[in-house]
C-alpha cells in the first residue's frame, strides 16, 4: 500500500492486477484532517443528550421532567408522548432489507404459511423499554453541559419486568408477552433447497454429525462514537442532517419514514466515517430525534454518544446459536 506518490510497484508496466495501488486519501486522515460528524457545527447550535432506560424491559409508569424544565439554558424537552402527539411514526424496520435504495424490499419474503415479523421501533420509548440504553427523552439546551446537567434531573419511574437474554430462549419463549402480536417471537423462517430431500440423504447418510455452535453477541466498537447534527436551511426549509453512516439513502428514506416527510425535504450527508462494519447502515433513533427537533425548534440540533453509550446502544451483531445436521457418505462426501 501506498500513501501516495509513486513507488517502484506503482511504475512497472503491465497489468495492475496484483500491484498495490496508490492511496490519497490516508495522508489528511493520518496527519488529523479527517471531517467527521462531532467536528462538524453550526451556528446558535443547540445540544442534545438523550435519558435512557437503566433497565433491560420495564413499563414507563411516569416521567417528570418539571425539574430538568428550570434548570439554566434547557430549550426544550421531548418524550415518545410528544413525538406521537406531533403524528410521527415509527422507524421502518425489517429484517435484512435486500435493496440499497428501496428499504421498503425485504430480502425474504412471506408466504401463506409463514409471516414476516417486522418489530416497532419508536425513536423514543413509549410505555415499555426493552433494551438498557433505549431512549426514553431528549433534553435540547443552548450547551452541552447544560443539556447533560437537566438529563440528570429528569425522574422516570419504571417497573421492572422479567428479561431474557439468551436468543436460543428468547426465539421460542411466549410467557413474557414481549411482542405479543409474534408468532413465537420468530422474526422471519427461510428454506434454502427442497427439506424432503435433505431428510431423505440425511437418513441414507453413512455418517450423521450433529452439533450446537454459539457465535456471542459483539459489541461493534468502532472508533467514532456515533454523531449527528441537523438544520433548516432559511433559503429553502430543507433540512440538512450530516451523519457518519453507511448509505445516506437508506438512511434519508428511514428517518422521512418515521416523520413522514418527503424524501425531496432532507438531504443526508456523509462525512468521514470512523468505522461502521454494517451498524451505521440502518437509521438509528437520535438521527430521526435530532432531525425532529431541528424542525421544530427551527434551529440546529447536534448529539454526539458517549462511549458508554455507544456500547449500550449501537446495533449489535452474532448472538447466533446454529444447529447443524449433516449427513457423509463412506467416502466423506456431504450428502444433506
Amino acid at each position: 500500500m501506498s500513501l501516495g506518490g509513486d513507488t517502484a510497484d506503482d511504475a512497472k508496466d503491465g497489468p495492475w492486477i496484483g500491484r498495490s495501488l496508490p492511496r490519497f486519501e490516508d495522508l489528511r486522515l493520518v496527519r488529523g484532517a479527517g471531517r467527521y460528524s462531532d467536528d462538524i457545527s453550526a451556528a446558535h447550535q443547540l445540544c442534545a443528550v438523550f435519558v435512557r432506560s437503566p433497565h433491560a424491559h420495564a413499563n414507563i409508569v411516569s416521567i417528570d421532567a418539571s425539574a430538568a424544565r428550570a434548570m439554566p439554558g434547557v430549550v426544550a424537552i421531548f418524550t415518545g408522548a410528544d413525538y406521537a402527539a406531533d403524528g410521527k411514526a415509527p422507524i421502518p424496520v425489517m429484517p435484512v432489507p435486500a435493496g440499497a435504495l428501496d428499504v421498503d424490499d425485504p430480502a425474504f419474503k412471506a408466504t401463506d404459511s409463514r409471516s414476516i415479523f417486522i418489530s416497532t421501533q419508536w425513536p423514543l420509548a413509549m410505555d415499555r423499554v426493552r433494551y438498557p440504553g433505549e431512549p426514553v427523552a431528549m433534553v435540547v439546551a443552548e450547551t452541552l453541559n447544560a443539556a447533560q446537567d437537566a438529563a440528570e434531573h429528569m425522574i422516570v419511574e419504571y417497573e421492572a419486568l422479567p428479561a431474557l437474554i439468551d436468543s436460543a430462549q428468547a426465539a421460542h419463549h411466549d410467557a413474557l408477552k414481549i411482542w405479543p402480536a409474534a408468532r413465537d417471537n420468530i422474526a422471519f423462517e427461510n428454506d434454502f433447497g427442497v427439506r424432503e430431500n435433505a431428510e431423505a440423504a440425511l437418513a441414507q447418510a453413512h455418517l450423521v454429525i450433529e452439533e450446537t455452535y454459539r457465535n456471542p453477541r459483539i459489541v461493534v466498537a468502532f472508533m467514532e462514537p456515533r454523531s449527528a447534527i441537523a438544520e433548516v436551511e432559511a433559503e429553502t426549509g430543507r433540512i440538512i442532517l450530516q451523519t457518519g453512516c453507511q448509505g445516506v439513502h437508506r438512511v434519508r428514506m428511514g428517518v422521512c419514514g418515521a416523520l413522514k416527510l418527503p424524501v425531496e425535504s432532507l438531504r443526508v450527508v456523509c462525512p468521514d466515517t470512523g468505522g461502521g462494519f454494517g451498524s451505521r447502515t440502518d437509521p438509528y433513533p437520535e438521527q430521526v430525534c435530532v432531525v425532529w427537533a431541528a424542525a421544530r425548534l427551527q434551529r440546529a440540533v447536534k448529539w454526539t454518544n458517549d462511549r458508554t453509550e455507544s456500547l449500550l446502544t449501537d446495533y449489535q451483531g452474532r448472538d447466533i446459536v446454529t444447529r447443524m445436521r449433516m449427513g457423509f457418505n463412506a467416502d466423506g462426501a456431504i450428502t444433506g
